[in-house]
């Protein structure tokens, strides 16, 4: 990482940072206008009885405050975009989550079969050329040689033992098929934590080795311009995280004070460690860094290997919570028409059915109309849909993946950029400048909007520059 890779880092860190901040103030306003329309009793004549008695006792400050906390504690990315722009926002935010994620599980595979073919050792061959010299036609023909000259030249030849690299990048299909088949996410708490924790160890191994023995490389450059766009993609998809803020600033419940710190710390620290690794990685191995830095380790050490197997141990069990959303936003769009949503007592076995069309914010309402504690286990996708039509989706969706991870084998780095330069870059910098232009509009300074539009305009343009670079760079190395 050279100097404009730092200003880029830290400019990028910046904006999320602010637009994470802004997704949250987002998701009050929306709040607000959820219960204005309630108490309103707006659009009654469409609603049920019992929908219109309870906008109408809604009055109580003790129903307003559990409507509050249920919207507090229940409202979504999705649910913002689409009380901002309607349905249509709703689907924009889960295609692109949806985009995002589904990039992150190509680059998985990727990430893992080129690390496991790393692990193989290399042998060493010479291979021997004859070439035959060519007289030189400059030459009067009497005195051109008899006979051409023939030379051997002898060259050694480093080949890895590995299989094909196809193979090994398809290699934790099988695996991945079995976490796709689990219902529940719950289920995988401590899969989670193993995660974390071998990659954490990982890094912490790989920075250790990268500067033991430090020395500075002879052909890194201060400065290099070409190659910024596919970093601002590189960086905005290691941030991309803001699908995550709003459900995690909705779980602080008593703490939603402490929100802003914590995201503050997490981004520093983040922006730390991303560059640590690129300024120490790049300083060392100069133009010669590779797309995955522990491509650098040399294998054969006893440390390389730990690395690696460190670092394919925690992306094997990350992959299940990358690849979830994709499944639940694939099931809920190509199996939806057919389900119903279920909302489930606590304590209660029984099943409260209600048409899955109608309103959410609807459903929330007469939910606490009963004046029960709910939990409110929303269930998309019921056994009224044949397990096998499930299974089947999930099971293809992983082999698309795999798939297309066999086919972009070799850009690594490219698909990451990709992903960052469309789903991260809307995500985290467009869609919430958006939203609160919306919802905020009216309560806004001249300043503050013209503070958005900027973002907007900066995420659009760096977008499509990062878009362009990448693919002509793909290009130009496939031809």
């Amino acid at each position: 990482m050279n100097q404009t890779g730092i200003i880029l880092l830290v400019l990028i860190a910046v904006i999320t940072d602010h637009c994470c901040h802004l997704i949250v103030k987002c998701k009050y306003q929306a709040i607000r206008n959820v219960k204005g329309k309630t108490r309103s009793g707006s659009n009654v004549s469409s609603k049920s009885e019992d929908e219109v008695d309870f906008r109408h006792k809604s009055q109580d400050p003790e129903d307003i405050k559990a409507l509050h906390q249920m919207l507090v504690s229940s409202t979504t990315y999705g649910d913002i975009g689409k009380i901002a722009f309607g349905s249509y926002g709703l689907f924009i935010v889960n295609i692109c989550i949806l985009f995002t994620q589904f990039g992150f599980c190509i680059a998985y595979f990727i990430f893992i079969g080129n690390t496991i073919y790393s692990l193989f050792p290399k042998e060493n061959s010479t291979v021997t050329s004859t070439y035959h010299a060519e007289p030189d036609a400059s030459l009067p023909i009497e005195i051109l040689p008899s006979s051409v000259p023939i030379y051997n030249i002898s060259e050694f030849i480093s080949r890895s033992t590995a299989p094909d690299l196809r193979w090994l990048v398809l290699s934790p299909a099988p695996l991945f098929v079995g976490f796709a088949l689990i219902r529940q996410m719950r289920h995988l708490g401590i899969v989670s934590v193993c995660a974390n924790l071998s990659i954490f160890l990982g890094g912490i191994v790989t920075l250790i080795y990268i500067s033991d023995g430090f020395s500075l490389s002879s052909d890194w450059h201060l400065y290099k311009w070409t190659t910024l766009p596919i970093f601002f993609g590189l960086v905005t998809s290691s941030y991309e995280g803001i699908g995550t803020i709003v459900p995690i600033e909705s779980s602080m419940e008593g703490n939603h004070h402490n929100f802003a710190p914590f995201l503050h710390s997490a981004i520093l620290i983040l922006s730390s460690i991303l560059s640590t690794f690129g300024i120490i990685g790049y300083l060392r191995y100069g133009e010669a860094t590779e797309q995955i830095l522990n491509k650098n380790i040399p294998t054969t050490s006893p440390t390389g290997m730990l690395i690696n197997i460190f670092l394919c141990v925690g992306v094997l069990l990350t992959f299940p919570l990358q690849i979830y959303p994709v499944i639940e936003i694939s099931e809920t769009y190509l199996l939806g028409k057919d389900c119903k949503c279920i909302a489930r007592k606590k304590g209660d076995s029984s099943d409260n059915i209600v048409d899955g069309e109608k309103d959410k914010d609807d459903v929330r309402a007469v939910l606490i109309q009963k004046k029960e504690k709910i939990n409110t286990d929303l269930i998309s996708l019921p056994t009224q849909i044949p397990a096998w039509k499930r299974n089947i989706l999930r099971i293809f969706i992983v082999l698309i993946t795999a798939g297309l991870a066999v086919l972009l084998r070799d850009f690594f780095a490219y698909v990451s950029s990709f992903v960052g330069a469309i789903g991260s870059s809307v995500l985290a910098y467009i869609l919430p400048c958006l939203f609160h232009l919306k919802l905020c509009g009216n309560n806004i300074s001249c300043s503050i909007k013209i503070k958005d539009y900027s973002i907007i305009i900066f995420g659009v343009l760096a977008s499509i520059v990062s878009l362009y670079t990448t693919i002509k760079e793909v290009v130009d190395k496939l031809s």
